[in-house]
């Protein structure tokens, strides 16, 4: 022991057994409802300061819950708080009311069936310039209200249907007549811009063809395409006969 050094004899010798005294300042949790009241009482048994919950863990998280705080520990946003939204399965937002920096970044992040499903919904409430018509079932957040301002309305639409017609290469026999239809209220509503327009009608028009997908569509395809088609071609009708007037 003389030889070896003194830090190399207390590693070798076995530990003493710790004993832990109460502290003081340990503070324990315990939860109790009295009179519908959450307390908190100290206790001298915790070490180190440590806080544990001995009991009440029911109650503490009913009181979470009823605060708005989910299992994560994040709060959970209030609904007027919340984006708009015309669904949330999948997620489609609604866009008309913002910024269009705003609306172009967040149609460049949406699939074509969101783009698809913001356009249909785009179509029933004129891109806010509609003032009767709700929100959908579906819908949650914060609804913008209408406007009157029809350029912006025209400028959305423009931006939504160019997203669509670049992304969009073949839809299903639903979604085209969908598509069909919202771009025939668009034209009845003079919301709409031929170039972007017309190729989009295009890809609707191929992937209608063919006699199987006309033996997949249901009656209610059937009504919405010939819907869309009626707009529009009631529009082009009217317009060519005031410029053979003219």
């Amino acid at each position: 022991k003389k030889l070896v050094p003194l830090w190399i004899i207390e590693c070798m010798s076995p530990p003493s057994p710790a004993t832990v005294e109460p502290s003081d300042s340990g503070v324990q949790a315990i939860a109790s409802c009295e009179q519908g009241e959450l307390q908190l009482q100290q206790h001298p048994w915790c070490a180190g300061g440590e806080v544990m919950l001995q009991k009440g863990i029911g109650e503490l998280s009913e009181m979470g819950e009823r605060l708005g705080i989910v299992a994560s520990g994040r709060p959970r946003l209030p609904s007027r708080l919340k984006p708009p939204m015309y669904q949330t399965n999948p997620p489609v937002p609604v866009l008309w009311h913002v910024s269009p920096e705003n609306y172009q970044r967040s149609l460049a992040r949406l699939g074509v069936r969101q783009l698809t499903l913001a356009l249909h919904y785009t179509a029933q409430d004129r891109a806010g310039l509609s003032r009767t018509m709700p929100p959908p079932p579906e819908s949650q957040g914060d609804w913008p209200r209408w406007h009157r301002s029809r350029t912006r309305a025209e400028s959305f639409t423009a931006a939504l249907v160019h997203a669509l017609a670049e992304r969009a290469e073949h839809f299903l026999p639903a979604a085209a007549c969908s598509v069909m239809r919202s771009l025939g209220v668009f034209h009845s509503a003079t919301l709409l811009q031929s170039a972007p327009t017309l190729h989009l009608l295009n890809v609707v028009l191929e992937s209608l063809s063919g006699w199987r997908t006309v033996a997949r569509l249901t009656p209610h395809d059937v009504t919405l395409l010939f819907e869309g088609l009626a707009c529009l071609c009631s529009g082009s009708g009217s317009s060519s006969s005031s410029s053979g007037s003219k």
